[in-house]
């Protein structure tokens, strides 16, 4: 599967510590071709089978990944990483899908993903808290609703 494109976007937007500190919490990671198709993305075969091989090229993706309000790109990456089970739906102009989903594969996720995180904080030499931020954003945007004075 087609990752070098993302990898390479990766490595141009690391390539000094500035370009990669301006674009922290700004990449949002979009999949195009299925606008015609009525199920969600990680419904999709194809696209079930991509998001394994992406992630895995991708150990930064928390530093850069966009978190903000409307957020998508990460829930449906985690979404593709699990079995996925939808008890509702309604239509899709609603965008309320109410899904029962296994957390092994999730939780490594993010274990994996942190520590991809921790590595270009480092680097960066960003101070602890700000890393702490970045972590709080990812799990808010993943919908773990956490605040900073959480443990």
């Amino acid at each position: 599967m087609y990752v070098d494109e993302p990898r390479q976007f990766f490595d141009r937007i690391r390539s000094t510590r500035e370009l990669a500190s301006h674009c922290q919490g700004k990449v949002e990671l979009s999949f195009h071709g299925y606008n015609d198709d009525s199920r969600e993305l990680y419904e999709i075969n194809e696209v079930r089978r991509y998001v394994p091989i992406l992630v895995s090229v991708l150990p930064e993706l928390f530093f850069f990944i966009y978190t903000g309000e409307d957020s998508h790109s990460l829930k449906i990456l985690a979404l593709c990483l699990t079995e996925v089970n939808i008890l509702s739906k309604l239509p899709k102009t609603h965008c309320q899908i109410h899904v029962n989903f296994s957390t092994d594969k999730i939780a490594e996720f993010l274990e994996t993903h942190f520590l991809g995180l921790n590595e270009m904080t480092e680097w960066l030499s960003m101070p602890l808290e700000e890393n702490k931020r970045i972590s709080y954003e990812v799990a808010n945007a993943l919908g773990l609703e956490m605040q900073p004075n959480d443990t």
